[in-house]
């Protein structure tokens, strides 16, 4: 990607994230965090079960790092026909995860995403094309614009 202002990493799985993402988040002090990660953990054959089990370890790692920023956890877009009932579980066990981590006074949201893209906004069973990466974008953004919204409604302390 031409902006390097990020941390994608392609090909990447939670469990290769999790060791770094201490020091990516210190060095870039983000208020929000936009969060898409499992589908490559799944791809490798993990379950729904140790996925989610994974996420809440990297959350556990963002906020202990960046205890005030905003995450967004969006789940799962590619279609993964071969991998469906385990995209399915850890849709399901992943929105758990954001609520539990809600009660710990974290700030985040879960976005469903199964049904965000179809199967004419792909370029490959995984990858977006153009117009999933549009739609992907749109959700980012009213994500973001819905956290800003909060934030402004919120009394300042």
């Amino acid at each position: 990607m031409a902006d390097r202002d990020h941390e994608g990493h392609s090909g990447a799985t939670i469990a290769m994230l999790a060791p770094r993402v201490a020091g990516g988040l210190r060095a870039a002090r983000p208020d929000v965090v936009l969060l898409h990660a499992g589908t490559n953990d799944l791809g490798a054959g993990a379950s729904g079960v140790v996925v989610a089990q994974r996420l809440d370890d990297l959350l556990d790692r963002i906020y202990a790092a960046a205890p005030h920023t905003h995450v967004v956890v969006a789940g799962v877009w590619a279609k993964m026909r071969t991998r469906s009932t385990a995209r399915a579980d850890l849709a399901a066990r992943a929105s758990r995860v954001a609520a539990r981590h809600r009660t710990l006074g974290h700030s985040i949201d879960f976005v469903h995403t199964a049904d965000l893209l179809s199967t004419s906004d792909f370029t490959d069973h995984l990858h977006a094309n153009v117009s999933g990466y549009r739609k992907i974008a749109a959700m980012w953004d009213r994500e973001i614009e819905a956290y800003l919204a909060e934030r402004r409604a919120a009394p300042t302390p």
